[in-house]
């Protein structure tokens, strides 16, 4: 065992290096052991580190979707629809895989402090796509195919894709149990609230007390080991109608008292998540 230091508050985490106690291989189960402020001792049940299938490979489509404008008319709004093409079946034992996506984007943005883009810098931004539903897949409920294709993400088209995007898609191989919860999680995000649904219940942990092996009362959260893979599709901006850049700002929109009009466009190194440094995967 390797206990965990505190990285900031709420935040524990070790590095396993090559002499470490752990080993962390495919095949094996880990668990998580827990001390509470009030002196409980609560672990989890073993969970297995699961081998993911090799990520996908990511495409778009171009959409028109019906938006309201400020006079109440319906008008069309340009959305770029991202899918992925997956393998569901682990190469290494040829069962079925359940998966979880996590997305994250990156794109260019150049600012203009004194509205002159050539007085400007070029900043690269990542962000994490926080998407309205969990992008969780079990295999075993997909016969008679060793792939599928999902929808994974769709935003309008806007200045993220006017200097250059990137889609990053993480593939997260998932236990049984772990795929059981991100499920639930799932289902109580798309609830709407209407009669005939099921009550929501309460989110299954995976956490027992130590003492007796009981469910750990007021503990949320599940603990499970995944394996992960990286799948990054690039937008260039002329493919998708060259859309337009967000800086310098229009002439007839003056800055606000010690302002900006546009944020990032005086300084996007202030936008969370900026650098100067070109990512190591930007090829273009």
């Amino acid at each position: 065992s390797v206990a965990l230091n505190e990285a900031g508050p709420g935040i524990y985490q070790v590095t396993l290096g090559a002499n470490s106690a752990i080993k962390v291989e495919t095949g094996r189960s880990y668990r998580l052991q827990v001390t509470t402020f009030d002196g409980r001792q609560i672990i989890t049940i073993p969970e297995p580190l699961i081998e993911t299938p090799p990520v996908g490979q990511v495409g778009y489509a171009l959409i028109d979707k019906d938006k309201i404008d400020e006079d109440g008319l319906i008008t069309q709004e340009k959305y770029i629809s991202f899918h992925i093409t997956a393998p569901i079946i682990t190469s290494s034992e040829g069962k079925a895989a359940r998966f979880l996506w996590s997305l994250e984007q990156t794109y260019r943005l150049t600012d203009s402090p004194n509205r002159s883009l050539a007085d400007g810098k070029l900043c690269y931004i990542t962000q994490a796509i926080d998407v309205s539903s969990v992008n969780a897949i079990d295999g075993n409920q997909f016969a008679g195919t060793d792939q599928i294709t999902a929808p994974i993400y769709e935003t309008p088209i806007n200045y993220y894709f006017s200097e250059g995007y990137y889609l990053s898609v993480f593939q997260h191989s998932l236990s049984e149990g772990a795929y059981n919860y991100w499920n639930q999680i799932s289902q109580v995000i798309d609830r709407d609230g209407n009669m005939f649904e099921p009550p929501a219940g309460r989110i299954l942990s995976n956490f027992r007390n130590v003492d007796d092996g009981t469910p750990a009362n007021n503990v949320y959260g599940y603990f499970y080991a995944t394996q992960t893979d990286t799948s990054r599709f690039f937008v260039a901006p002329e493919d998708i109608g060259s859309p337009t850049m967000y800086c310098p700002w229009p002439v007839n929109q003056p800055p606000p008292p010690r302002g900006c009009p546009r944020f990032p466009c005086c300084e996007c190194l202030e936008e969370i998540g900026s650098q100067l440094e070109k990512p190591s995967f930007w090829i273009n």
